[in-house]
């Protein structure tokens, strides 16, 4: 199908623009005032819907071509974008499996410090939690946050109740996770099971 070049178009566009302001002119000086002129009024709608409806035919015939090109560039590169993408997606998914795995030996060995080891024993532990977290990555964000569930509505009003606690009445998971997030840690709430997650952003612009 042949491709409209710039000049066609402008041909047929030009005297369709000034028959419309034209019409738009008529319009907004028009006066209805009678019945005749409603009926006139009404037989006027009618012709500029015809007319928009032409017009809009006519402009089909100079698009149609072009949206069917496009139609057919996009085509021929959308294996590739889509390849690409799914690169992307999956390097991103490893990422955030290594990231999360990571956190989470580096939490076990945290976790298994006892209080009456001794000094040495304590921060050997801890120089082996710090190795476990990788080092700061130019591009890569990593922000660690707490967020959770309700697994037993009942205990956590009682809770909430004892504690005079009566913004958390409601059992509404928003203000939970909000009293989680603002604890930075498990705020200890019977019938709310707290969860330690990880916000993993990549910023391209910054990548080294």
């Amino acid at each position: 199908m042949k491709i409209p070049n710039e000049l066609d178009v402008r041909t047929a566009a030009e005297p369709a623009a000034k028959e419309a302001r034209d019409a738009a002119d008529f319009c907004v000086g028009a006066k209805i005032e009678n019945h005749p002129d409603l009926q006139a009024a009404v037989k006027w709608i009618a012709l500029i819907k015809d007319q928009a409806t032409a017009l809009d035919e006519k402009r089909k015939t100079f698009s149609e071509p072009l949206r069917e090109v496009l139609d057919r560039i996009n085509a021929e590169f959308k294996p590739a974008t889509e390849a690409l993408a799914l690169a992307e997606l999956t390097l991103k998914n490893k990422v955030s499996t290594y990231l999360r795995s990571s956190a989470a030996q580096r939490d076990e060995v945290l976790a298994s410090i006892d209080p009456n080891d001794g000094v040495d024993k304590k921060q050997s532990a801890l120089v082996k939690a710090d190795a476990l977290v990788p080092p700061k990555i130019p591009g890569l964000s990593v922000r660690e946050g707490w967020t959770g569930r309700v697994t037993d509505a009942g205990k956590l009003i009682q809770w909430a109740v004892e504690h005079r606690r009566f913004d958390l009445l409601s059992v509404d998971e928003k203000v939970l996770k909000a009293v989680t997030k603002a604890a930075g840690r498990d705020p200890e709430i019977p019938g709310w099971s707290p969860v330690k997650d990880l916000t993993i952003a990549i910023t391209t612009s910054k990548v080294e």
